[in-house]
């Protein structure tokens, strides 16, 4: 397989390589979730990545916001990553097997303005937003969520589809991700 960029233009930052990749390799694999049963090819991976973008954008996060993320293994992990990166904001990935105490901690140390997490983690998100100042906005990525304190991924989708969101501009050096040790010295340090 031939995976070389062009000597001219070659993408410098992770959103310029995956929309390079999307133009060249659109419907070849990228992403494989067997216990979800998908597959996600370059393009798809593209354009599902604007549209969690807009989202985003939507629920209020800018450019050096910093998100938490607390999903296990599943498709929207990477794509909700890579639509920060659009957006220049920050993913701050949260263990999913923290509890109140760690989690609190991390998304206080990184100043997160929101969530996105699944409906394992829900019960969990709504305590750490009423105790962590800077955290506004809770998103789950699945269905049938019955709670009015946290936003429906699909809802949000539906209410912003055709949108679009406004880019910006990001540098090779801009932060996309801060992940945070294990703390087993002390508190955790972001990284």
């Amino acid at each position: 397989m031939d995976i070389d960029a062009p000597q001219s233009g070659t993408p410098q930052d992770l959103v310029a390589l995956l929309d390079w990749a999307a133009g060249r390799w659109a419907e070849r694999p990228v992403l494989i979730f067997d216990e979800f049963g998908e597959t996600i090819s370059f393009g798809q991976l593209a354009e599902r990545t604007r549209e969690m973008s807009a989202v985003l954008q939507s629920i209020g996060v800018n450019q050096g916001d910093r998100v938490a993320v607390m999903l296990r293994n599943r498709p929207e992990f990477p794509i909700t990553w890579l639509a920060l990166a659009r957006l220049g904001a920050v993913m701050v990935p949260l263990n999913v097997y923290y509890r109140e105490a760690d989690a609190s901690y991390v998304l206080n140390d990184a100043g997160a303005v929101a969530m996105v997490t699944e409906a394992q983690f829900t019960d969990l998100a709504v305590l750490l937003r009423d105790t962590v100042a800077s955290v506004r906005t809770i998103v789950s990525v699945d269905t049938g969520v019955r709670s009015e304190e946290v936003l429906s991924l699909a809802n949000l989708v539906e209410r912003t589809r055709g949108a679009g969101f406004l880019a910006r501009a990001v540098q090779p050096e801009t932060t996309v991700n801060i992940q945070y040790t294990s703390g087993t010295t002390g508190y955790p340090k972001g990284c």
